[in-house]
């Protein structure tokens, strides 16, 4: 029995020491992933514009804390400062129960400094965003990411925040990749006078990823759903859109991707000019994925380092593999009519490709399009487009009366009809493009020889 005893305390000896030399193990794993995630260099906060930083990082023998700051880069806003509590595995018995690398909890609050924006007065009393993430031992993370409902004033501006819950899930292993599901109940802005109002209703999101070991799409789809939005303001005036839908599917074969695109509203308006419906779709094919995630690891460069010669090269690659656009259709539907747009083109990369400046490539594009919209939404548009051009040099007393404008915009509208550039029948403007061979006509009557044009630049 003594025998049994002894035994017996040996091995609780031992399993305690293998638990805490496994655990303080896993802690510099955790460490060490930590620092590759908030590191100044991040690819992730030089895509989103952001600052990252690791203020301090305690690491014990079974949990560690952290505090790390993320600012915007070179912006009045305030900063976010991050406190995060890690477990370190491998076995969590509280809570989840899991065998993995590591929990981490995370609380977060907003860090003012000298910044004056109206955030200065939100969330004072309520952190705005609380993680919870388990770290796997093959490296994959699981995060639950919260923010709870809040109103403040700011600025004279009443604000409105509906609360966020969301999931991310990176995967590492045998195949790579990511999910994401983002929900947004309302987002909402009250400035006096209504210029500026902004209304966001329930926003909902979600990304699926994967990549191969060389970090090469395989496959994705992207869904995203907004019941509503509303902004006042600037040169449009009112912008709106109901029931606004977008889902998207990209798949791979034999190292070229094809991608399909569809988008949705159910109701709009731009300025004056209402949607009753809309929808566009694109699909895209033989597009070469080594080549885009080049030119994607090409961009996180420093400009100093990105040569034109790499950017050649890179062009050549994916020019080489024929990407064509099958597909690019509009149509909005107003009181007046509907806007239509269809578009299509492909390039020919067989045999020996040169450089992509020199006018040869150009005799390898073929594209045409046709766009028509009501005549009343023609004129609308022409109008815009006069005034934005007289906006952009004209002083503010002598800007053109809206009625000026649209008798300008008519007659050049009619300048246009003459020569045939474009056509105007049943009602309707229309007009088609074609480039082929390096020749660019409009309704079919040519205008300019762009291969000569740019030999001779």
């Amino acid at each position: 029995m003594g025998r049994f005893r002894l035994f017996a305390g040996i091995a609780l000896l031992v399993v305690s020491g293998l638990v805490v030399v496994s655990s303080y193990y896993l802690g510099g794993r955790v460490q060490r992933q930590f620092t590759e995630v908030f590191a100044e260099d991040a690819d992730w906060a030089n895509r989103a514009q952001v600052r990252s930083e690791i203020v301090a990082y305690n690491r014990g023998v079974f949990s560690s804390n952290a505090t790390t700051r993320i600012s915007p880069s070179g912006r009045d806003a305030p900063a976010l400062l991050l406190r995060h509590n890690i477990r370190h595995g491998p076995f969590f018995a509280r809570g989840d129960r899991f065998l993995g690398l590591a929990r981490v909890d995370t609380v977060s609050e907003l860090e003012h400094g000298n910044s004056t924006t109206p955030f200065r007065t939100a969330f004072q009393t309520k952190s705005p965003m609380r993680a919870t993430t388990r770290v796997a031992l093959g490296g994959s993370v699981h995060s639950r990411i919260t923010s709870p409902k809040e109103r403040w004033q700011g600025q004279d501006i009443e604000f409105a925040w509906g609360g966020m819950n969301a999931t991310v899930n990176l995967l590492r292993g045998s195949e790579k990749g990511m999910e994401l599901d983002f929900q947004l109940p309302l987002m909402e802005t009250d400035v006096p006078g209504q210029t500026g109002d902004m209304l966001v209703s329930d926003v909902h999101a979600s990304r699926s990823l994967r990549r191969n070991q060389q970090g090469g799409i395989i496959n994705g789809s992207a869904a995203f759903r907004c019941s509503s939005f509303r902004v006042h303001g600037g040169e449009w005036g009112e912008v709106s859109a109901e029931s606004v839908t977008m889902t998207s599917r990209t798949d791979r074969s034999e190292g070229l991707l094809r991608s399909e695109t569809e988008l949705g509203l159910k109701q709009g308006r731009l300025g004056d000019l209402e949607i009753r419906q809309g929808d566009f779709r694109m699909r895209l094919d033989n597009l070469d994925a080594d080549a885009l995630r080049q030119w994607q690891n090409l961009l996180k460069q420093p400009p100093e380092e990105i040569s034109r010669k790499r950017i050649n090269g890179i062009a050549k690659r994916f020019l080489g593999s024929s990407p064509r656009m099958e597909e690019a259709k509009l149509r909005l539907e107003t009181e007046e009519g509907e806007i239509r747009l269809n578009a299509t083109a492909v390039f020919d990369g067989s045999g020996e490709l040169s450089s992509p400046k020199t006018p040869q490539m150009l005799q390898r594009l073929k594209a045409q399009s046709r766009f028509s919209v009501p005549v009343p939404v023609g004129v609308r548009m022409a109008t815009a487009s006069l005034g934005f051009v007289e906006g952009l040099v004209a002083d503010q007393d002598s800007a053109p009366e809206n009625e000026d404008l649209e008798r300008r915009a008519r007659g050049w509208l009619e300048r246009l009809r003459k020569p045939g550039y474009i056509s105007r029948d049943s009602g309707r403007y229309a007009t088609s493009l074609k480039l082929e061979k390096g020749l660019l006509s409009v309704n079919d009557k040519p205008v300019l020889p762009l291969g000569v044009f740019l030999q001779g630049e």
